[in-house]
């Protein structure tokens, strides 16, 4: 291996934290699952098939496979360590505990962790739901996220205001 590439390789690792690798999981899922749903749609368009190397249509199968396999757990886990980062949140006010940056910083992780797992949960079960339209997915997220930023600032026009 190139000199260059080590450097470039341990500076990438060495900016991971607990923060990044459940980001990085859940752009990696999506891009499978985009690939798959691309595939699908690509083939049910045309009767010609790209020839793909009997690997890759095994660890494709092997990703699916594990997916619905454990989305369940992948959803208990989001939900447990949401209950746990609340928790964990009240390790920050005891006085004692809260002086130490390590303490202050990651006591609520799992809060955050939580949030990332059932991103991961839900960004299958969409899939799973759109199958060959996956490719969707974002464009109609972003589409609703505009509309729900229009109908708030619509609101606020007629001074209906929220919090945050």
């Amino acid at each position: 291996m190139s000199d260059f590439l080590k450097d470039y390789t341990k500076s990438v690792l060495e900016k991971m934290n607990l923060f990044v690798i459940l980001q990085i999981v859940w752009i990696i899922e999506f891009h499978i699952l985009a690939i798959f749903s691309a595939k699908d749609l690509f083939y049910g368009m045309t009767e010609e098939k790209i020839k793909e190397p009997p690997i890759i249509g095994e660890y494709s199968q092997r990703i699916a496979n594990w997916m619905d396999t454990y989305q369940e757990f992948i959803f208990f886990i989001g939900i447990i360590l949401i209950v746990v980062g609340i928790s964990g949140t009240f390790l920050k006010h005891i006085s004692i505990l809260g002086r130490y940056k390590i303490i202050y910083a990651y006591s609520d992780f799992g809060l955050y962790a939580g949030c990332w797992f059932l991103l991961i949960f839900y960004t299958y079960r969409i899939y799973v739901c759109m199958g060959k339209a996956f490719l969707l997915a974002p464009v109609i997220a972003y589409i609703l996220y505009e509309l729900i930023k229009k109908i708030k600032e619509w609101l606020e026009s007629q001074g209906i205001t929220f919090a945050g």
